[in-house]
């Protein structure tokens, strides 16, 4: 009896120890039968895919083969796919049965007395169709399905949210519509139910077909699965359904809203997912599991997608509140001829910014100014003419100089010897032009320096919204997580609805971030003097190297050289006040009060200089003194050569003097502080650029580091271990790092603006050789120094 005991326990514990891979030598071989309901021309390659799933999950159990003759294909009726059904129960070769067909389960999961295990993957809602259920299995010897649950009432509500309905189509295969009566009846209760017009339509092989039975009447189509449209019938269907403008909802999978129709809110490759489901099942059974106890519930973590493009050229418009939560294919218009790169950007501001235009037309009117101020230097010609009249008393007196009655002209000219006040105005107006060109210089900096923030901040505002769109999808695979929590009892409902309260919010911060980004796009198009609601897409989406718009690497020796950078400061500080036209308005300012200043003391001492001459013909004459008709008796003429000075004015004279001289101290003193406030600026520029760079590199291994532990903590939540406090904080800090991370590429590169704005010359938009000139221009002075090789 020992013995005995001794051989049974050694021959279990050999069979604990090696488990299936005692038998993975020479698995058991286990026959699988598949029966579908007809040809499968939607998806040619599907049973192929259940065999591999199975095949692949069988390996070291059993070996699964499938003989041709038992892959029975039906002829697309109930009669027909239920007598296959019965010889197949009644095969003695056959061990299991797949029914990958909605006739063939639904036939399935109505017999009884199964000699056989049976799996019925396409029951589309066992509550709406009376299929055999008890907690959460069928309950039925030898039988077990799949409950799809296709949410067909959610998707009515998804639908009428997105746009109103109220006649649809269901559009249906035809050889289900035949072969499940049940589906009229359950169209019966959708219309009472959600107070529509339902219309079941029953779709061949031909997509424009289906497109055309669909009644003029209907307003909207719901889209079940289509066994016999062929993918180039399917898109021939979609385009039918665009062309006469009618709504398309899929009821199988998100990859219709790939293939054309308008939305969804089914997951995405629904048939990979229930062929890995078939395949645990099979090798659950028979590895002796009963069938009766098997889950039946398919649970979808699908969302809502909208195809864009499909919903433009319907022009159905959903809700920015809809939007928001969905996936959206499709979103950006690709038609979008306006391309704009940074360059391109700020080239274009230089030619249309209204702003820079008004300053170039200043310095326009002050090239006219000058000129003003020289025609005082020029000749001044004058013409006269006119009738008098004067008492017979003073004509005769005159002696026939000026009749009593006189119709004369006059034409008078005066030439400026010299006059130190006319020269001083001139020369100080030269001056002021030159003070207008250095101020259009800094407007057209200034200029340089919004268009490129500009282009910088819609970069930013379109990375940082994809960031929030990208976590209010995670909000969405957390609610999903919270559901099958909630299903599987380890958390209670309201863990739900704390998910479904963070979603919200995330749908306030996208729509916020959305706006921000309209935002940033319109004071592009501003600054660019285009029509704020212009449409344009960026060239550069992402940067993973930001010195890519920089495209100077003497930033990266800036940093990485202590000793190098405090060189390098000085030197930029020299070049900024040498060349920022800030400080050179105010040279242009001094010169001109200076000038003004001399002309002022000189006014003291020197006269104007004039010749002037002038000539007078009488054209007619009568009365007392009236001359003779000799015409040299008709004509006077004059010219002479003059000094003239004031001997006193009120004053005046030493309160230009002394107002002159004020202002040319102010002004230096004003420039000074100038130049102070320009050595603040650029070392200012220079702290930040230096900090912001390498918070790059910090930001990202943070954001690196976040979604490490996110990934942790999350499989903790799904085991249990964590709570949803701990959860939300991860993701929150998530988010929060990956908005930090790409913040700091943009803070550089704006920080990198204000700097070459502060040096007074933007480096990034010099053509090659210039900045290739500028670059070793600098690098030859540090060589100088020593401080780089």
């Amino acid at each position: 009896m020992r013995r005995i005991l001794l051989i049974l326990t050694s021959f279990i514990l050999l069979i604990t120890l090696s488990g299936p891979a005692a038998f993975a030598e020479n698995p058991p071989q286990r026959t699988i039968a598949i029966l579908t309901d007809g040809p499968w021309l939607s998806n040619p390659q599907a049973i192929k895919l259940f065999k591999n799933e199975i095949i692949r999950n069988a390996k070291g159990y059993f070996n699964p083969i499938f003989p041709d003759h038992l892959m029975i294909t039906g002829d697309n009726s109930a009669a027909d796919i239920q007598q296959r059904f019965a010889q197949l129960l009644n095969s003695p070769e056959v061990d299991l049965i797949l029914t990958l067909g909605s006739i063939g389960s639904a036939i399935a999961v109505k017999t009884r007395n199964l000699r056989k295990p049976v799996i019925a993957p396409f029951i589309f809602n066992a509550a709406n169709f009376k299929v055999p259920i008890k907690d959460n299995s069928s309950g039925i010897y030898n039988l077990t399905y799949t409950d799809l649950k296709v949410p067909v009432d959610r998707a009515i509500l998804t639908f009428q949210k997105i746009t109103p309905i109220t006649d649809i189509a269901i559009l249906i295969d035809e050889r289900d519509l035949k072969g499940i009566p049940l589906i009229e009846k359950f169209a019966r209760n959708l219309a009472n139910e959600h107070s529509l017009k339902v219309r079941l339509v029953a779709a061949r092989t031909s997509g424009d077909e289906a497109a055309a039975i669909i009644p003029e009447e209907c307003d909207a189509v719901l889209v079940g699965p289509l066994w016999r449209l062929t993918p180039i019938e399917f898109s021939r269907l979609t385009k039918a359904l665009i062309d006469r403008k009618l709504p398309s909802f899929s009821l199988w999978d998100r990859n219709d809203v790939v293939n054309g129709i308008m939305a969804s809110d089914m997951s995405g490759n629904t048939l990979e997912q229930l062929a890995r489901r078939t395949a645990v099942t099979v090798q659950e059974i028979l590895s002796g599991e009963d069938a009766s106890r098997l889950p039946v519930a398919f649970h979808h973590q699908g969302r809502t997608c909208i195809n864009m493009a499909t919903a433009r050229a319907i022009e159905v418009y959903p809700s920015l509140a809809m939007m928001t939560g969905a996936d959206l294919l499709n979103e950006k218009k690709e038609n979008i001829e306006r391309r704009l790169t940074i360059k391109q950007a700020v080239d274009e501001a230089l030619q249309s910014n209204l702003d820079l235009i008004s300053s170039q037309l200043k310095v326009e009117e002050g090239r006219h100014s000058v000129d003003q101020a020289r025609a005082a230097l020029l000749p001044q010609i004058g013409l006269e003419t006119g009738a008098y009249s004067i008492d017979s008393d003073r004509a005769r007196a005159a002696g026939g100089m000026t009749p009593q009655h006189a119709w004369i002209g006059s034409a008078k000219g005066v030439q400026q010897i010299y006059s130190e006040n006319s020269w001083a105005q001139f020369t100080a107006e030269e001056y002021r032009q030159n003070g207008r060109d250095m101020e259009f210089a800094k407007i057209r900096l200034d200029i340089i320096e919004e268009a490129a923030i500009a282009y910088l901040n819609v970069l930013r505002a379109l990375n940082v919204e994809q960031i929030y769109k990208n976590n209010i999808k995670l909000t969405q695979e957390n609610l999903d997580r919270a559901r099958i929590r909630v299903n599987t009892g380890i958390a209670g409902p309201d863990e739900l609805y704390r998910w479904q309260t963070q979603f919200a919010k995330d749908q306030q911060a996208v729509l916020y971030w959305e706006s921000q980004t309209f935002d940033s796009k319109e004071t592009l198009n501003r600054i660019l003097n285009r029509p704020l609601d212009e449409p344009f897409k960026l060239s550069e989406t992402g940067l993973d190297d930001p010195l890519i718009i920089a495209g100077d690497q003497i930033f990266f020796n800036l940093i990485q050289n202590p000793h190098y950078f405090k060189t390098f400061r000085s030197l930029i500080v020299e070049k900024a006040l040498e060349i920022r036209p800030e400080l050179k308005v105010y040279d242009a300012a001094i010169a001109a009060q200076k000038r003004l200043h001399t002309a002022s003391k000189r006014s003291f001492w020197l006269p104007d200089f004039t010749i002037e001459g002038g000539v007078d013909q009488i054209f007619a004459d009568g009365g007392n003194g009236e001359r003779s008709e000799n015409p040299a008796d008709r004509t006077d003429w004059s010219i002479g050569v003059y000094a003239r000075f004031p001997l006193f004015s009120g004053g005046r004279k030493m309160a230009t003097l002394k107002r002159t001289s004020a202002a040319v101290t102010r002004l230096h003193s004003e420039k000074s502080s100038a130049a102070n406030y320009v050595r603040q600026e650029v070392l200012y520029a220079i702290n930040n650029t230096r900090a912001s760079y390498p918070s790059i590199t910090l930001s990202q291994e943070a954001a690196a580091a976040a979604r490490r532990n996110l990934k942790l903590i999350t499989n903790s939540y799904m085991e249990g271990i964590k709570s949803i406090i701990d959860l939300i904080d991860a993701q929150a800090q998530f988010l929060t790092t990956r908005q930090t991370a790409t913040n700091a590429v943009y803070d550089f590169l704006i920080d990198m603006m204000k700097l070459e704005r502060a040096m007074g010359k933007f480096i990034t938009f010099l053509p090659e050789d210039e900045k290739q000139q500028w670059d070793n221009g600098i690098r030859e002075i540090l060589k100088a120094t020593r401080e780089i090789k």
